[in-house]
């Protein structure tokens, strides 16, 4: 893992959350990752491959992947889920 202050110049915020359309008129948005917090405070000591995530989000019963993983170089990707369902139906 890079120092922490060559870690941030890896990322520009605002354009990743552009690409994946992350903007004030979402509800709901989880990020599962690593790292030094770039965009949330990791909560996983773990580092599932996209797969294992959308696999996990089907097993909800609850969500489903929009579209494919994005890549966002040199070590990350993102994911958009959404509800398949609104909840306590």
């Amino acid at each position: 893992m890079p120092e922490e202050a060559y870690w941030e110049t890896l990322f520009d915020v605002p354009r990743v959350l552009d690409h994946l359309r992350i903007d004030a008129g979402l509800k709901d948005v989880v990020e599962l990752g690593c790292g030094y917090g770039t965009f949330t405070i990791p909560v996983l000591g773990i580092r599932p491959r996209p797969e294992q995530i959308i696999e996990w989000a089907a097993q909800t019963g609850l969500l489903e992947a929009e579209g494919p993983p994005v890549a966002l170089p040199p070590w990350h990707y993102g994911l958009r889920l959404r509800r398949k369902r609104p909840i306590g139906e």
